[in-house]
């Protein structure tokens, strides 16, 4: 035989082999078809960003006027992470929140 023939032998294992190869093709598909979905939904979300701001207020590197600009600049942004951000800028600065401005900004 040349190079480029295979045995009877060699094709049955291959064909037998398909099923195993057809389930793990099934499984890599699904599991790329689900990281899509996550980058879409973080992308659609800004959830890099909102990631970003919330350690820089935890860290101290951001306060009150890093959130209204980004308030500003992410109108798109979920209720739910607007108040993440709100919750996590309240629980790091109560003393401001307590004040009348905070009172009024709630």
């Amino acid at each position: 035989r040349t190079n480029g023939e295979l045995s009877t032998k060699e094709l049955q294992k291959m064909v037998q082999a398909l099923p195993q190869y057809t389930d793990q093709i099934d499984k890599l598909s699904l599991h790329v078809e689900i990281a899509e979905k996550l980058f879409d939904i973080i992308k659609e979300e800004h959830l890099k960003d909102v990631g970003q701001l919330e350690q820089d207020l935890v860290f101290g590197d951001a306060g009150s006027k890093e959130v209204i600009d980004f308030f500003r600049t992410h109108q798109d942004i979920s209720r739910e992470n607007k108040l993440r951000l709100l919750m996590i800028y309240a629980a790091i600065n109560p003393e401001k929140i307590q004040s009348e401005k905070g009172a009024k900004l709630m």
